[in-house]
């Protein structure tokens, strides 16, 4: 099963993909429903934040999209309420399912750490929501070994601990 090591990952480079530069994160307004809701997302793998910022640019109609590359500060991170999911689990199903429905308290963590839900994970979170799939039958579907990582900065505090060291610029919009 594939285990997240959240202390190692907050020491790693984290990419951030879009079909804009951040050099300098700011928290949006909600857009569209998310994993684990509103925030600035990241994730330690580099090839999973290209695939987001190809994704996102193609929905925007844009050839050319950016991972940018940001580390935590060490000094900062101590003072951070954080919220970690290590794998793949009914407690990770159920948060998301909250999420989903715009049910969690939105102020309780400034980063959350977990599995990504994207593409087919998406489908099977749906239907494990719809109760059409028990915990076990979801967890089983989603093959946890094959999810990478995500992180979200939900607070200015969380965001203020980013340091951006550059980004590499993606071109062609395409999967």
């Amino acid at each position: 099963m594939y285990k997240i090591d959240s202390k190692k990952l907050l020491r790693l480079p984290l990419y951030h993909g879009s079909p804009y530069l951040v050099e300098k994160p700011i928290l949006l307004p909600k857009q569209r429903s998310h994993d684990f809701g509103n925030g600035f997302y990241l994730t330690s793998d580099f090839n999973q934040a290209e695939k987001w910022s190809r994704i996102v640019a193609k929905r925007n109609n844009m050839t050319t999209s950016y991972v940018a590359t940001f580390m935590i500060s060490k000094k900062l991170l101590d003072e951070l309420a954080i919220k970690s999911f290590d794998y793949a689990s009914q407690e990770w199903l159920d948060f998301i399912k909250l999420n989903r429905k715009e049910v969690i308290n939105k102020n309780q963590w400034d980063i959350i750490i977990g599995p990504v839900a994207d593409g087919r994970t998406s489908y099977i979170i749906d239907q494990y929501n719809s109760n059409r799939l028990t915990v076990k039958q979801a967890l089983k579907l989603l093959k946890p070994q094959l999810l990478s990582d995500q992180l979200v900065f939900k607070t200015d505090m969380a965001i203020g601990a980013l340091q951006y060291q550059g980004f590499k610029k993606i071109e062609g919009g395409k999967e």
